[in-house]
């Protein structure tokens, strides 16, 4: 597991710092993403879909603890949708509904186990 985290400049980046872990030991390998995703943080979010993108030829990306706040998210997303298998999004929340009105082609809604059905705000962190 590689912290993705630490590949970007903590002084380059002003505001949330998002948590983002590189799960090589799954195959495809996933990118979990834990935040949120504005302005402050695209460039962080980039660089490690960049960065795994670089090493994998496939991936997932899971963005079920994340938050997208404007475009820039989903242009990353498509930018390298030819590498992602899929991308996990909480069923009915807002990222599954901005990635299926844009077409993104590989949106799979995430199950959420019953003993942590929770409030889709509560698992939003940042």
């Amino acid at each position: 597991m590689i912290d993705c985290s630490e590949l970007v400049d903590a002084t380059s980046v002003a505001g949330p710092v998002l948590r983002i872990t590189l799960r090589e030991s799954r195959q495809p390998p996933t990118l979990v993403i834990v935040g949120r995703i504005d302005a402050a943080t695209l460039g962080q979010f980039d660089t490690a879909v960049r960065y795994a993108a670089a090493r994998y030829p496939r991936m997932v990306i899971d963005l079920t603890g994340a938050e997208l706040a404007g475009r820039g998210g989903i242009r990353v997303l498509f930018l390298h949708r030819a590498r992602v298998v899929a991308v996990l999004a909480a069923p009915g929340g807002a990222i599954a509904r901005a990635l299926g009105l844009a077409g993104y082609p590989t949106l799979v809604p995430a199950p959420v186990p019953a003993r942590r059905r929770v409030p889709e705000r509560a698992l939003v962190l940042g």
